[in-house]
């Protein structure tokens, strides 16, 4: 018998009456982590690395096993082969270190190990007797290398050092000599830092060297954590042929609570974290789309550069006069610092830094910054600061102050032309400075290439009384002059998001209508995240474009009830048009939303819609490529192997079902888990192939098909 599945077209039907149902054409694609799975994810943080021989080391080894400063996915210790992770580690634990090596009788250490930008360490390496060396039995010691941080034995019994200091490669020496010899060294000078292109990635361009060895057949593994590895950086490891140096296999884990944004002129191709620009080949399976093409930041070149001691959790990347610009805040919105890129460079200049939580006292710029008495008089006073030579490093004379009406709110966005909005509470009230929202232009450039950002607040006023008017987001279309205001009754869950039109224009302004978001605490006082969130709704982060609005939640969604899910609203009418939520290609897994701008949204030239979201659980970036209108998308790589699949049926037999299937179809069925489902190839009928389905056949599954010419494609198959 046919199946009673719901098809785009009867999906559609459901989203003209407002019922809510999952969106069809959908593509689970991410970006930064090897896999996309919590069992298979690459761990975060590398700190330290070793080899694991099943019996000794004459033999290959089986693993290579890391430590990590911090993994969310529960991997603290995790062991790696042949391109993928092969789960916990913590049985070797104790063993797992990248300082000590012994070789027969020879053991080499690393004393007095600084690791530059690891862990907090973010001067310089000390000079003297306190710098770092190399010490080994026999009285031999190694001192050439300014910030040694992994070493390591070949079989011939040189010594290959991680050289984290501005070279960025590995340094083999010859211990053979009564004081070690440079031989040769691996890798390029520099790293990822060196020209032509500095910033630009490559196989042999490291970054943070934290991790290196050979196995006995002379490959070397390397282990990247990344500079500053706490804030910015992860783990990637890459293992070279012994016999030409290829690159033999690779994992990555690059992203740790963080969201991601297009560059406006890509069209979704180009993809920025804090301090990494990914590309993306969305013609390519899910997991095979992504690739690390820049790091953004060099401590190097700009040892002053904010992202090397503050987390930047969020960005924005912008176009002003066609220059392209990155913003940043941490997770709750408490600054909003700015870089900017030159044509002839991947790496970000400190630009611009303005506080917007409160008036900060310490941390990055503190000793800078302006000082005043702290006391009632002056608790709205803010600093900023603007590079205003151009040259990327603050200076006092580049400081200034501006009062800030709202002291606490978490409501910040960057608009297209990159000015940054910040909301609040109610309509303005000169006498006591509070209320409505700010906006700080941004434009023009001088001739430096430096935005003005005088830093003067515009303020309009926030005209929704419920909840007293307290907007704890915001975004604004600036092409537009529409405002989506997500009202709020406490700190840090909108409850409802309202569109206004005309919105800088007081005489005109208009509410055009309101989103209803589905909060609901369970009336319970405190809310702790997996602990009694689960049966909550919580939209915590949201953004908009000029045809839809895209809300993310803190825990579960308000439709699926998964974490991941993105339920999107017409922009126009605020009406529900469906939702969407993690699917098979990621095991249907996600983390928490936990950023107050977790969230942004491209659209491709194709007119897809690229929704980028936070997903710190598996060290990851949701991608989520989601066709809207069939029409618009006709051409891309999956529409068409998406309608070749939505003419399926299936058919039941005696202990089961049967899927009858397209000819070129080469499938894999997955449940609601993400678990894969048995099928098993029975014979053809007609321009159909016949496949056994294990197990019953009801309730709901997910279709996945690569076609012969390689175009993929997913459908959810709702079962009776």
């Amino acid at each position: 018998m046919k199946i009673n599945f719901l098809t785009m077209t009867a999906v559609a039907s459901l989203f003209s009456v407002g019922i809510a149902a999952p969106l069809p054409g959908v593509e689970n694609h991410w970006v930064a982590n090897t896999s996309g799975t919590i069992e298979g994810h690459i761990a975060n943080f590398l700190t330290d690395m070793s080899l694991y021989y099943p019996n000794d080391p004459q033999y290959q080894p089986m693993y290579v096993l890391t430590a990590s400063f911090w993994d969310e996915g529960s991997c603290g210790y995790c062991s790696y082969a042949n391109g993928r992770s092969y789960g916990k580690a913590e049985w070797w634990r104790d063993r797992i270190h990248s300082d000590s090596i012994t070789s027969g009788a020879k053991t080499c250490t690393i004393r007095n190990f600084w690791g530059r930008a690891f862990l907090n360490k973010n001067r310089p390496p000390p000079l003297g007797d306190s710098a770092p060396y190399v010490a080994c039995t026999g009285h031999d010691t190694l001192r050439s290398v300014i910030d040694p941080t992994a070493i390591s034995f070949d079989m011939a019994g040189n010594l290959l050092v991680a050289d984290n200091g501005p070279d960025q490669n590995v340094k083999i020496f010859s211990m053979a000599a009564k004081a070690p010899r440079l031989m040769r060294t691996f890798g390029d000078s520099g790293g990822v830092f060196a020209g032509p292109v500095p910033g630009k990635a490559g196989i042999r361009r490291f970054w943070g060297i934290r991790g290196v060895a050979v196995d006995s057949q002379g490959n070397v593994y390397v282990g990247n954590t990344g500079i500053p590895m706490q804030t910015m950086g992860g783990t990637d490891i890459r293992v070279f042929s012994g016999q030409d140096s290829s690159l033999m296999w690779q994992v990555q884990g690059l992203s740790f609570v963080n969201s991601a944004d297009a560059d406006p002129s890509s069209g979704g191709r180009d993809l920025y974290l804090n301090a990494k620009r990914f590309e993306m080949d969305y013609s390519k399976d899910p997991g095979q789309s992504w690739k690390l093409a820049a790091v953004t930041l060099d401590p190097f070149r700009y040892p002053g550069d904010p992202r090397i001691v503050q987390p930047m959790e969020s960005v924005w990347i912008r176009r002003i006069q066609g220059k392209k610009f990155q913003y940043h805040t941490n997770m709750v919105g408490g600054f909003v610092y700015v870089v900017r890129f030159t044509d002839s460079s991947e790496i970000g200049i400190p630009t611009a830094f303005v506080c917007t939580y409160d008036d900060r006292t310490s941390g990055w710029g503190a000793d800078s910054a302006p000082q005043w008495e702290r006391n009632e008089t002056n608790k709205r006073k803010r600093w900023f600061w603007v590079d205003r030579n151009g040259d990327g490093i603050a200076q006092k004379a580049e400081y200034g102050t501006y009062d800030h009406y709202n002291s606490y709110n978490q409501g910040v966005d960057v608009d297209e032309k990159g000015d940054i909005w910040i909301g609040g509470r109610g309509r303005i009230d000169n006498y006591f400075r509070a209320g409505g929202t700010t906006r700080f232009e941004a434009g023009p450039l001088d001739e430096k290439g430096v935005p003005r950002f005088d830093f003067v607040p515009q303020r309009f006023d926030i005209p929704v009384t419920e909840h007293g008017g307290l907007a704890v987001r915001l975004k604004y279309l600036a092409n537009k002059d529409a405002m989506f205001l997500g009202i709020s009754p406490n700190a840090w869950y909108p409850s409802a998001i309202y569109r206004y039109d005309h919105y800088t224009d007081s005489t005109r302004r208009v509410e055009t209508c309101r989103i209803e978001a589905g909060f609901d605490d369970n009336g319970k006082p405190t809310i702790n995240l997996d602990q009694n969130t689960d049966s909550m709704t919580l939209p915590f982060s949201f953004t908009a474009d000029s045809d839809f609005v895209y809300v993310a939640y803190l825990d579960n969604g308000r439709y699926s009830r998964e974490r991941g899910e993105v339920t999107i609203y017409d922009a126009r009418t605020c009406t529900l048009t469906g939702w969407l939520a993690p699917g098979p290609e990621t095991g249907r897994f996600a983390g928490a939303v936990d950023l107050v701008n977790g969230i942004n949204v491209a659209t491709a030239p194709d007119g897809n819609k690229l929704i980028l979201v936070e997903e710190d659980g598996a060290g990851k970036v949701m991608v989520y490529r989601w066709c809207p209108d069939g029409a618009a998308c006709a051409g891309t790589s999956s529409v068409g192997m998406r309608r070749k699949l939505s003419s399926f049926e299936m058919r039941r037999i005696p202990g089961g079902a049967e899927l009858l299937l397209p000819a070129e179809s080469n499938p894999s069925l997955f449940d609601v888990r993400g678990a894969r489902v048995g099928l098993v190839r029975v014979g053809a009928q007609g321009d159909r192939i016949r496949f056994r389905f294990e197990g019953e056949g009801r309730g709901v599954y997910y279709l996945h098909s690569t076609g012969v010419d390689g175009n993929a494609a997913t459908v959810r198959i709702v079962a009776p």
